[in-house]
């Protein structure tokens, strides 16, 4: 019993160091414990290192190949032809080993990420301000100033309008600029009536009442009460108007109750395996697993379960590999995955237009949502049946699991 104690604390140490990597290196896959230099940007892993003391070696990514980042890659990833500058984009610079051709729209237009198209940036109108400017991957965003409010060139902000004072009447009404006066001589002035006449009655009490609004309107009122305002436009309301704003109204409800039920099916939607069995791809060991489960009869499996992996950590290599088995013409393919996904015909319309890269675009926009794991990828590719791609997510996702007799 000592024996055994003693070499789980020897375990268990080992255990401890391995996962003591510093930030530019990687555990060997081949020596569990032993911690190996990452190769630059640019650069590309040729040979592990060892326990002999011998560092990795790395070399220079080829010509037209690039890496971005420190890594362990077995060889760089090619960058893209010029025709990969599409959507009215052009290219702004070529390859280099650490960065692929960069592509850029013309001035301004900025790339629209949901249409992949090159978009006029919009122009602030009069009377709005600019809020947020036109970037790369972003239009400008305008906001229109309140009414009695104007736009402060110089500031750029939204400030009140100005009153005329007493002896002064309005030359330009505010709307697009400041109130402009001028000075006149008459001791009091009467500005032009702004209230609507209102609509005829048959009831006593609402006749009693016009009479007595009518008469408050038509009372002079001073200069000093009189203050910059925009027209009133007085409009006659009749029966078909107040079917017609009826009808609208009904028209929009139904429309909202639409939309509501549609993002409650997307919400509940979940891919089958998230609920059921967890399916090993063809080939591999362990057939149909129970999520969760344990050692059988003694023995380890390799199960899988959900690991908290973001597909979006996980390397270039995946995301290529999965986009050569997702890119072809079968009836299984990326754009039934984006389906699954819950992307419209017009997205996947835009992704057909480059069908060479259409897998690895989608999985660009699907990474960047909220709970996009390696695990809710894996159960999407079983409820779409192929095989081949879940076998590349399949390593990301094995856990490993020991006998009790083997703990103690």
């Amino acid at each position: 019993m000592r024996i055994l104690a003693f070499l789980s604390f020897l375990s268990w140490v080992s255990l401890v160091y391995s996962i003591n990597c510093t930030e530019n290196q990687f555990e060997s896959l081949k020596t569990p414990g032993l911690c190996c230099k990452l190769c630059s940007a640019g650069e590309f892993m040729s040979k592990e290192c060892n326990q002999a003391g011998i560092e990795t070696t790395c070399l220079v990514c080829p010509k037209n190949e690039f890496t971005r980042t420190p890594n362990n890659l077995s060889s760089c990833k090619k960058c893209r032809d010029v025709s990969a500058c599409d959507g009215g984009r052009h290219p702004v610079q070529d390859c280099t080993p650490t960065s692929d051709i960069q592509c850029a729209c013309p001035v301004n237009k900025y790339w629209n990420t949901h249409t992949f198209w090159c978009e006029e940036c919009t122009v602030c109108e009069r009377g709005e301000r600019l809020i947020s400017p036109c970037e790369t991957y972003k239009n400008a965003v305008c906001e229109k100033c309140q009414q009695g409010t104007y736009v402060n060139i110089s500031s750029n902000n939204c400030v009140p309008c100005s009153y005329c004072s007493k002896g002064e009447t309005v030359i330009q009404e505010c709307i697009w600029q400041d109130t402009i006066c001028k000075k006149v001589n008459a001791e009091t002035i009467t500005p032009p009536q702004q209230t609507c006449p209102p609509a005829l009655t048959t009831d006593p009490d609402q006749q009693v009442l016009q009479s007595q609004v009518a008469q408050s309107t038509t009372e002079p009122r001073s200069q000093k009460d009189y203050r910059s305002q925009s027209p009133v436009s007085c409009e006659k309301r009749t029966f078909s108007d107040w079917v017609t704003w009826l009808l609208l109204g009904v028209v929009v409800i139904q429309s909202l109750f639409v939309v509501f039920i549609f993002s409650i099916r997307l919400i509940k939607r979940k891919p089958m395996c998230l609920n059921n069995k967890i399916q090993t791809p063809k080939g591999t060991a362990g057939g149909d697993v129970p999520k969760g489960s344990v050692a059988f009869n003694g023995k380890p499996v390799q199960t899988i379960q959900e690991n908290n992996i973001m597909f979006n950590t996980t390397s270039a290599d995946v995301t290529e590999k999965l986009a050569e088995f997702l890119n072809s013409k079968s009836v299984k393919n990326w754009k039934k995955l984006a389906g699954m996904m819950g992307y419209n015909s017009v997205f996947t319309a835009n992704l057909e237009l480059t069908p060479t890269e259409a897998c690895q675009k989608l999985l660009q926009d699907w990474q960047q949502k909220s709970g996009t794991t390696v695990y809710v990828l894996y159960c999407l590719l079983q409820d779409l049946d192929r095989d081949d791609a879940m076998a590349v997510l399949w390593p990301l996702l094995q856990v490993k699991q020991s006998s009790e007799s083997e703990m103690v």
